[in-house]
């Protein structure tokens, strides 16, 4: 009477961008899915959340889930800078919004991430397939232009056993 069972299956788990240059490089680690696309929006930054830059009157905004395999594993809301996207587009039907953007500095001056422990929604109940309120690590990321524009807003949801975070701690 026994019974042999193989491991349990053990999501991959992927480091976390600490840079512009490891988000682009992030990219290549994924696959994605683009749920939606919308013209003229304007990201919803939290409220009390400090303004990074100047908004630009108008954004698209993409709706995009991000897998690994089979795996679904990270909801995306990004938003680019209306006037970018004609130049854009053709690298965004393949590519992440970081990697289109790429490390070229008359795009990007300045990104920062905020790190935070955020419930699942109903939009990543659909999405992702957790029940609401399920902790997921949430990053909200922005970067501006050398003028000051925010260019690049996204609020960006993980399961949380797929991804973790490693700091030099004397850095």
């Amino acid at each position: 009477g026994t019974k042999v069972m193989g491991q349990p299956y053990k999501p991959p788990s992927f480091l976390l961008p600490t840079s512009w240059q490891e988000l682009v490089a992030f990219g290549e680690q994924i696959q994605q899915i683009t749920l939606h696309t919308a013209n003229d929006c304007v990201p919803p930054i939290p409220s009390g959340f400090p303004l990074p830059g100047t908004l630009a009157p108008a954004y698209v905004h993409f709706l995009r889930v991000h897998s690994h395999g089979d795996a679904r594993f990270c909801l995306s809301e990004l938003y680019l800078e209306q006037e970018l996207y004609p130049k854009l587009q053709e690298q965004l039907e393949r590519a992440t919004l970081a990697q289109a953007l790429g490390n070229d500095s008359g795009h990007i001056a300045t990104a920062r991430q905020y790190l935070s422990v955020a419930p699942a929604d109903e939009l990543i109940a659909e999405h992702l397939g957790v029940p609401l309120g399920t902790p997921l690590m949430q990053a909200l990321r922005w970067a501006c232009n050398p003028q000051g524009l925010i260019v690049y807003w996204a609020k960006v949801r993980f399961i949380s056993q797929y991804v973790h975070m490693e700091m030099d701690l004397l850095k």
